[in-house]
């Protein structure tokens, strides 16, 4: 076993990080995170860096890059803000995903190089307020128009990750209102954010301000049927397997996070004196620095296991989910001990320790819950069903 990244790999580290500390330091990521704007700067600065292009096919103006490759940028872009982590996670790595895997060579022609070139932003719309976890309750319905060119959608979507400041909204709904199984009759569609009869509103949060959650609504929007990604009606079949990268991309996030908040507790326990010594001298703080430090490394192996399985093109389900369940556990473990050891000033909006732990949080709950992960792992160890 080599545990060691690659020259090329540690050169897009180090590349990745010089532009983040460069191009995106305290005092930028902080205005990010109070107004919510994106950082369409950096972005147009990354695409012609061709960070963009990281894993799409050369073919298209991309570079080929691994899913280790994804994970080294994810994680660097998450130590300095969630406003580039997570859409180059969402737009670049799971829309090239899926687009590659499922698309036609015209959708492919269409979407992957406005990706590389920064052009267009996507979302993905699967959950919806009456479901939550229970993605295959959805009732969002597209059928067809009468002269079977398009689809028309009704329905609403809930908590889809900037959906306002999007393109694109890939879209699963039924396509089938009553079919035999939940699996079957679930379709995905690419819908522009600019039809008539689209409405999206901001939901206000308590962290990642800088990565809005949306409420969208559908009413008569026409969709051309070109716009089908995919299989009718195989929708649930065909996207699943390829939502594994994304749970091993928002495990380098939360390991991102729980770096910058480690970084900081130790910077801050060199500096801050108390009973006429640095507090890097108690012996209890130590523990604290040692504790954050071992379960970030161990949430590193976990994640790089699931990226190497399938850089090699091996299953990566239970190993993805694993990695996921234990990082975003982490990354809360790790900033809560982070404003333990700032104290007061932690849990103050003038240092960053308080916006870790508020942006941390929501993994325990998405794109999936610590519960239902248990359930999936568990199940995939030969346990029946529990729900």
């Amino acid at each position: 076993m080599d545990f060691d990244l690659s020259e090329e790999q540690a050169i897009l580290q180090n590349t990745i990080r010089r532009f983040v500390e460069e191009q995106c330091p305290r005092e930028y990521a902080r205005e990010l995170d109070n107004t919510g704007k994106f950082p369409e700067d950096l972005w147009q600065k990354m695409a012609k860096l061709g960070f963009l292009g990281l894993p799409v096919s050369a073919e298209y103006g991309g570079s080929e890059g691994t899913m280790i490759d994804m994970v080294i940028v994810v994680q660097e872009l998450a130590r300095a803000t969630l406003a580039l982590a997570v859409p180059f996670t969402n737009t670049i790595g799971l829309t090239n995903k899926v687009v590659s895997a499922l698309g036609t060579e015209a959708q492919k022609a269409k979407f992957l190089p406005e990706l590389v070139k920064g052009k267009i932003k996507t979302c993905f719309a699967w959950t919806e307020a009456s479901g939550g976890t229970d993605v295959l309750s959805m009732t969002t319905f597209a059928e067809p128009s009468d002269d079977g060119a398009s689809f028309i959608v009704n329905g609403s979507k809930m908590f889809i990750t900037q959906a306002h400041q999007s393109d694109y909204i890939f879209t699963m709904l039924r396509t089938i209102k009553n079919p035999p199984k939940k699996t079957q009759g679930i379709s995905c569609l690419i819908i522009p954010t600019d039809l008539p009869g689209i409405s999206i509103r901001t939901i206000e949060k308590v962290g990642q301000k800088s990565t809005g959650f949306c409420e969208i609504h559908f009413e008569d929007v026409e969709v051309p049927r070109e716009n089908l990604l995919g299989e009718e009606n195989k929708g649930w079949y065909q996207m699943l397997p390829l939502l594994n990268g994304e749970r091993t991309c928002f495990s380098a996030i939360c390991l991102g996070i729980a770096q910058a908040a480690f970084e900081d507790a130790v910077q801050y326990m060199g500096e801050r004196t108390a009973f006429g010594k640095t507090i890097n001298h108690f012996q209890i703080l130590q523990h604290y620095i040692a504790d954050m430090k071992t379960m970030i490394d161990a949430g590193q192996l976990l994640t790089y296991r699931a990226a190497w399985l399938e850089t090699m093109g091996r299953p990566i389900g239970f190993e993805a989910t694993e990695a996921f369940l234990a990082c975003s556990q982490i990354v809360n473990r790790v900033t809560d001990l982070g404003i333990q050891i700032l104290g007061g000033y932690g849990y103050t909006t003038e240092f960053d320790m308080e916006r870790y732990w508020r942006d941390g949080r929501v993994f325990r709950i998405s794109p999936i819950t610590n519960e239902m992960a248990k359930n999936f792992l568990a199940q995939s160890l030969g346990m029946p069903r529990s729900y």
